[in-house]
């Protein structure tokens, strides 16, 4: 328990805080807040009585761009409440983004320490790029268990589930998740140390596979809203159905991942499915560097050759570059080419654009 002069210390200047926030002051307001955190937040005689105090003092922080002190208080507040910070929820994945700090491991597991971590592979791709193939490779090469890391897979959009996570912190693993790097996902990732592949492959023929996914009842149903009637629909609205669906998707996902490694939020980097094809071992021998698991071409060649003689383990259709453009008409061309002008900074090469 703060003592009484300075726990009177503490509400009047976290009142005179919010005094001239709701005045409309809010430089004065960030400023003083900000210097009540700096002199009271690591005071060992906090208690959980306080936590009303430093929540008023977020909010303030949360509405005047404080958010590197923000976040600072969410930590406090979820040790004063013995809780992991991520469970503050909304506020605290926002004062991680925008503070620029990176998540750490006791942002979601307070007990446990980094060295007790196993080595964590992401394969973080879009829809038909190989990713199934590459994420059993890696595993059978590596010894790498498989793990699933996202609640659900259906029509929403693919969160990393902290309790997978949790329960995968200890072990070498490797994941492969259609999910684009949301700052939930992020802040995950960053916090258990994970390399990030991003898989990505020419735009065109993985919107050719994903229509002929679709198709599929075993694998279509629970993908999209309008998977039921899509048989029924001529060729060329299948595409344009499968193409306002997903190639906005497959850019952001892009755009998403091109920034954060820009930016060095995450150690991974970008590998198309058509590098994947032309050099299998070699890239199943860089992922596995990363992890500090050296390979020998000998070694990857094996792990590949126990893919591809399963097809289910493979899931390598017909693969064929080039089949998206000889299946579009000239329009769809057109407009997927024309979606890339909403992101001025983000080259698009790798997905054939």
């Amino acid at each position: 328990m703060l003592d009484a002069e300075k726990d009177k210390a503490f509400r009047a200047s976290a009142n005179e805080a919010a005094n001239f926030f709701n005045q409309g002051h809010k430089t004065t307001a960030k400023d003083l807040a900000c210097n009540v955190l700096d002199q009271f937040l690591n005071d060992e005689d906090m208690e959980v009585k306080d936590c009303k105090v430093l929540d008023m003092l977020c909010v303030i922080l949360e509405n005047t761009n404080g958010y590197v002190h923000s976040l600072a208080a969410f930590r406090r507040i979820a040790q004063l409440n013995n809780v992991a910070p991520f469970e503050n929820g909304f506020y605290f994945f926002r004062s991680l983004e925008m503070s620029e700090d990176g998540a750490q491991l006791s942002d979601f597991q307070p007990k446990l320490s980094p060295d007790q971590l196993g080595r964590q592979i992401m394969i973080a791709c879009i829809p038909k790029s190989g990713s199934t193939f590459l994420f059993n490779t890696l595993s059978i090469a590596t010894r790498f268990e498989r793990r699933k890391l996202c609640l659900n897979y259906s029509n929403e959009e693919n969160l990393l589930y902290p309790p997978f996570m949790e329960r995968s912190a200890c072990a070498d693993t490797v994941a492969q998740e259609h999910l684009r790097a949301s700052p939930q996902n992020i802040a995950l990732i960053q916090a258990y140390s994970t390399t990030t592949v991003v898989l990505v492959r020419n735009i065109f023929d993985s919107l050719i596979s994903m229509r002929d996914m679709l198709l599929k009842p075993e694998t279509g149903s629970t993908t999209t809203f309008f998977t039921n009637e899509l048989a029924a629909m001529d060729e060329e609205t299948q595409l344009d159905a499968t193409i306002d669906k997903w190639a906005h998707w497959q850019l952001e996902f892009y755009a998403s991942w091109v920034r954060v490694l820009s930016a060095n939020r995450v150690s991974g980097y970008v590998l198309t499915y058509e590098q994947l094809i032309e050099n299998k071992a070699s890239s199943i021998i860089d992922i596995a560097k990363c992890v500090d698991v050296p390979l020998t071409h000998e070694q990857a060649e094996q792990a590949i050759i126990q893919t591809e003689g399963d097809a289910y383990l493979s899931r390598i259709n017909q693969g064929i570059s080039g089949r998206g453009t000889e299946l579009m008409n000239q329009r769809q061309i057109d407009k997927i080419k024309s979606m890339v002008r909403y992101y001025p900074d983000i080259d698009f090469t790798p997905l054939g654009l």
